[in-house]
């Protein structure tokens, strides 16, 4: 088995002649050999896809590629010694995580144990079949929030407008009927992203 895992690092940086040479190798190694390199290579390749799915690049996606192509000479070679037909071998590669290993049976992830149910202490009162209501606290009303209109905001003969969320100097004119260029130059905007929710604007004259 360790003579067949340094056979697969070491093609892993070769040319493209290197699956060649693995595919070759791989008909000589026992079936139960086979196997247990399949488990490896299965493993290998979910890490590296997992790798290449938490961080997209060309660099992880040679890695899992180069993972996946050593997988398929494997898997290939166990689904001839079961007598699959060709057409269900891995041809080229998918960046989909390709079927387990036939003839292999992988290793459940390990659960924790369901924890036992405690007993309950007996009681000398008798039960009752009536679920009490569960009780609830409401919370006090709460005051409706104040409706700001344009009115609202500026006052008769205050001369001065509270800007709101949403406002902008040409949405404030044209509910104040003055000019966006006379706004903004009375109170000195010299963008209109210059403008902050609670600022207080001079209105100039209509």
């Amino acid at each position: 088995m360790a003579c067949v895992f340094a056979i697969m690092l070491a093609f892993s940086t070769a040319g493209c002649a290197k699956y060649d040479v693995l595919e070759r190798n791989m008909q000589y190694v026992s079936i139960d050999m086979l196997r247990k390199e399949s488990l490896v290579a299965y493993e290998r390749l979910g890490s590296a896809h997992a790798g290449w799915k938490a961080s997209p690049g060309p660099d992880t996606l040679e890695r899992f590629k180069n993972f996946y192509l050593q997988y398929a000479i494997i898997y290939n070679e166990l689904m001839d010694r079961s007598g699959s037909r060709p057409v269900h071998h891995l041809h080229t590669f998918d960046t989909t995580m390709p079927p387990p290993p036939p003839g292999v049976t992988l290793e459940a992830p390990e659960t924790a144990a369901p924890a036992e149910p405690q007993p309950v202490a007996a009681s000398d009162e008798p039960e009752s079949s009536v679920t009490p209501p569960a009780e609830t606290t409401l919370a006090p009303p709460s005051a409706p929030a104040p409706i700001r209109t344009a009115a609202a905001e500026a006052s008769p003969g205050a001369g001065s407008y509270l800007v709101r969320s949403g406002d902008t100097p040409h949405s404030i004119a044209r509910q104040l009927g003055v000019s966006e260029t006379a706004l903004m130059q009375a109170n000195t905007i010299a963008a209109p992203r210059q403008l902050q929710v609670g600022q207080q604007l001079v209105i100039p004259e209509k």
